[in-house]
Protein backbone atom coordinates (compact mmCIF):
# COMPACT_ATOMS: atom_id res chain seq x y z
CA UNK A 1 0.00 0.00 0.00
CA UNK A 2 1.39 3.39 -1.00
CA UNK A 3 1.06 6.01 1.71
CA UNK A 4 -0.53 9.34 0.87
CA UNK A 5 2.10 11.79 -0.39
CA UNK A 6 4.71 9.09 -1.15
CA UNK A 7 5.57 7.39 -4.38
CA UNK A 8 5.98 3.57 -4.41
CA UNK A 9 9.78 3.74 -4.02
CA UNK A 10 9.52 6.08 -1.05
CA UNK A 11 6.91 3.84 0.59
CA UNK A 12 9.18 0.84 0.06
CA UNK A 13 12.09 2.82 1.54
CA UNK A 14 10.03 3.36 4.72
CA UNK A 15 9.24 -0.38 4.91
CA UNK A 16 12.89 -1.27 4.44
CA UNK A 17 14.17 1.39 6.84
CA UNK A 18 11.98 -0.04 9.60
CA UNK A 19 13.76 -3.39 9.21
CA UNK A 20 17.19 -2.22 10.40
CA UNK A 21 17.21 1.61 10.62
CA UNK A 22 19.93 1.70 7.94
CA UNK A 23 19.01 4.40 5.43
CA UNK A 24 21.66 3.39 2.88
CA UNK A 25 20.66 -0.27 2.81
CA UNK A 26 16.95 0.64 2.88
CA UNK A 27 17.46 2.84 -0.20
CA UNK A 28 19.23 0.02 -2.03
CA UNK A 29 16.54 -2.52 -1.09
CA UNK A 30 13.86 -0.02 -2.19
CA UNK A 31 15.40 0.10 -5.65
CA UNK A 32 17.57 3.20 -5.57
CA UNK A 33 21.07 3.20 -7.09
CA UNK A 34 23.85 1.70 -4.96
CA UNK A 35 26.14 4.55 -6.05
CA UNK A 36 23.91 7.24 -4.56
CA UNK A 37 22.11 5.22 -1.88
CA UNK A 38 23.86 6.94 1.03
CA UNK A 39 22.87 10.43 -0.13
CA UNK A 40 19.37 9.36 -1.18
CA UNK A 41 18.76 7.57 2.12
CA UNK A 42 19.84 10.63 4.07
CA UNK A 43 17.73 12.93 1.91
CA UNK A 44 14.67 10.67 2.17
CA UNK A 45 14.85 10.77 5.97
CA UNK A 46 14.61 14.57 5.85
CA UNK A 47 11.38 14.37 3.82
CA UNK A 48 8.62 15.45 6.23
CA UNK A 49 6.11 12.84 5.02
CA UNK A 50 8.66 10.04 5.28
CA UNK A 51 9.91 11.18 8.71
CA UNK A 52 6.34 11.32 10.06
CA UNK A 53 5.53 7.89 8.66
CA UNK A 54 8.72 6.35 10.08
CA UNK A 55 7.97 7.89 13.48
CA UNK A 56 4.34 6.77 13.47
CA UNK A 57 5.11 3.22 12.36
CA UNK A 58 8.00 2.90 14.81
CA UNK A 59 5.74 4.01 17.65
CA UNK A 60 3.05 1.55 16.52
CA UNK A 61 5.57 -1.31 16.40
CA UNK A 62 6.94 -0.41 19.85
CA UNK A 63 3.43 -0.30 21.30
CA UNK A 64 2.47 -3.61 19.69
CA UNK A 65 5.63 -5.26 21.00
CA UNK A 66 5.30 -3.54 24.38
CA UNK A 67 8.77 -2.06 24.06
CA UNK A 68 9.33 0.80 26.46
CA UNK A 69 12.41 2.53 27.74
CA UNK A 70 11.62 1.19 31.20
CA UNK A 71 11.38 -2.40 29.95
CA UNK A 72 14.69 -2.12 28.08
CA UNK A 73 16.45 -0.65 31.12
CA UNK A 74 14.98 -3.36 33.39
CA UNK A 75 16.22 -6.09 31.05
CA UNK A 76 19.65 -4.49 30.83
CA UNK A 77 19.80 -4.30 34.61
CA UNK A 78 18.91 -7.99 34.81
CA UNK A 79 21.71 -8.76 32.37
CA UNK A 80 24.17 -6.50 34.18
CA UNK A 81 23.54 -8.11 37.55
CA UNK A 82 23.16 -11.70 36.35
CA UNK A 83 25.35 -14.43 37.74
CA UNK A 84 28.18 -15.46 35.43
CA UNK A 85 27.04 -19.08 35.73
CA UNK A 86 23.69 -18.29 34.06
CA UNK A 87 23.50 -20.13 30.71
CA UNK A 88 22.13 -17.13 28.77
CA UNK A 89 24.54 -15.34 26.36
CA UNK A 90 24.23 -11.99 28.11
CA UNK A 91 26.54 -10.07 25.77
CA UNK A 92 24.27 -10.97 22.87
CA UNK A 93 21.17 -10.04 24.84
CA UNK A 94 22.61 -6.69 25.96
CA UNK A 95 23.60 -5.81 22.39
CA UNK A 96 20.10 -6.68 21.20
CA UNK A 97 18.61 -4.51 23.92
CA UNK A 98 20.88 -1.62 22.98
CA UNK A 99 19.75 -1.96 19.38
CA UNK A 100 16.11 -2.02 20.44
CA UNK A 101 16.69 1.05 22.55
CA UNK A 102 18.19 2.90 19.59
CA UNK A 103 15.50 1.67 17.21
CA UNK A 104 12.54 2.50 19.42
CA UNK A 105 12.64 6.02 20.72
CA UNK A 106 16.33 6.69 20.98
CA UNK A 107 16.81 5.32 24.49
CA UNK A 108 20.51 5.04 23.70
CA UNK A 109 21.33 7.64 21.04
CA UNK A 110 24.54 7.34 19.03
CA UNK A 111 24.95 11.10 19.01
CA UNK A 112 23.89 13.88 21.31
CA UNK A 113 23.81 17.43 20.04
CA UNK A 114 25.44 19.83 22.48
CA UNK A 115 25.17 23.57 22.17
CA UNK A 116 27.58 25.30 24.52
CA UNK A 117 29.46 28.52 24.89
CA UNK A 118 33.02 28.24 26.09
CA UNK A 119 35.00 31.23 27.18
CA UNK A 120 38.67 30.97 26.36
CA UNK A 121 41.26 33.31 27.73
CA UNK A 122 44.02 34.17 25.31
CA UNK A 123 47.50 33.21 26.44
CA UNK A 124 50.77 34.59 25.14
CA UNK A 125 53.66 32.41 24.03
CA UNK A 126 55.80 33.20 27.09
CA UNK A 127 53.04 32.19 29.54
CA UNK A 128 52.33 29.04 27.53
CA UNK A 129 56.03 28.15 27.61
CA UNK A 130 56.13 28.58 31.42
CA UNK A 131 53.06 26.35 31.84
CA UNK A 132 54.53 23.64 29.61
CA UNK A 133 57.87 23.79 31.45
CA UNK A 134 56.06 23.47 34.79
CA UNK A 135 54.06 20.47 33.54
CA UNK A 136 57.26 18.83 32.29
CA UNK A 137 58.98 19.35 35.68
CA UNK A 138 56.01 17.76 37.43
CA UNK A 139 56.10 14.80 35.04
CA UNK A 140 59.85 14.36 35.56
CA UNK A 141 59.42 14.36 39.35
CA UNK A 142 56.63 11.79 39.12
CA UNK A 143 58.78 9.60 36.88
CA UNK A 144 61.73 9.87 39.29
CA UNK A 145 59.51 8.84 42.20
CA UNK A 146 58.21 5.84 40.26
CA UNK A 147 61.73 4.86 39.27
CA UNK A 148 62.83 5.07 42.91
CA UNK A 149 59.93 2.81 43.94
CA UNK A 150 60.86 0.24 41.29
CA UNK A 151 64.54 0.28 42.34
CA UNK A 152 63.53 -0.08 46.00
CA UNK A 153 61.24 -2.99 45.13
CA UNK A 154 63.99 -4.72 43.12
CA UNK A 155 66.52 -4.24 45.93
CA UNK A 156 64.06 -5.62 48.49
CA UNK A 157 63.44 -8.66 46.31
CA UNK A 158 67.15 -9.38 45.92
Amino acid sequence: MVEKGLNPKQARFVDEFLVDSNATQAAIRAGYSKKTAKQIGSRLLTNVDIARLVEARTAKMAEKMEITAERIVEEMADAAFARIADPVPWATKVRALENLGKHFGGVFPDKVDVNATIEVEPINARELGRKIAYALRLAERAAEKEEAKVIEHVEDAA
